[in-house]
């Protein structure tokens, strides 16, 4: 689950491969706070908002993620996709293919223009939002990368077993990548 940047809506993707967006106010008025603590699957209510997206996943939804304006969700899932949605219309952008196996880790860079995503394929993507191509790809040799970290606009951070990633100068509105891998 995450949150959207303004804490009024929770975005959701699971096993039963739907992603969700849940207006939060309406989703926590009048539980009570020991149920809501417990995670105990209360009965609906029928002042809930729960915005079911265009099924686009096959399996499981394993990681999920706002945009920081909030207009977008992007999701990871374990059939090696990764799906843009409008999060206002709840309707798929795009479909990023370029993951070979699971997807993991899901998140946008600090300005919401790409999607970063870190797969069991051992590699870390860069996808732009607007037009969903693919703009780099950084491997390493071991099997999981950590959740990629934003640490400014331009660096993004992620490590795997082997492999501490560093990614200078991401992609804003068009500058070049350099990587460097430092085991």
């Amino acid at each position: 689950v995450a949150f959207s940047p303004d804490g009024k809506r929770v975005v959701s993707g699971s096993y039963d491969q739907l992603v969700k967006i849940w207006d939060a106010d309406k989703f926590f008025q009048d539980r009570p706070a020991a149920e809501v603590e417990a995670g105990k699957k209360a009965p609906a209510k029928k002042n809930e908002v729960c915005t079911p997206l265009v099924t686009g996943h096959s399996k499981q939804v394993t990681s999920i993620a706002f945009s920081p304006d909030g207009k977008h969700v992007v999701s990871g899932s374990n059939d090696n996709l990764v799906k843009i949605w409008d999060a206002d219309k709840g309707s798929e952008v795009h479909t990023l293919t370029g993951h070979s196996h699971f997807v993991r880790r899901v998140t946008f860079s600090d300005d919401g223009s790409h999607v970063i995503s870190a797969s069991d394929d051992r590699t870390v993507r860069i996808c732009n939002v607007a037009s969903g191509k693919e703009t780099h790809v950084f491997e390493a040799s071991e099997f999981e990368f950590t959740e990629p970290k934003r640490t400014t606009t331009q660096h993004l951070l992620t490590a795997s077993e082997d492999v501490l990633l560093i990614a200078e100068r991401l992609p804003h509105k068009g500058p070049q990548t350099d990587a460097a891998a430092m085991p």
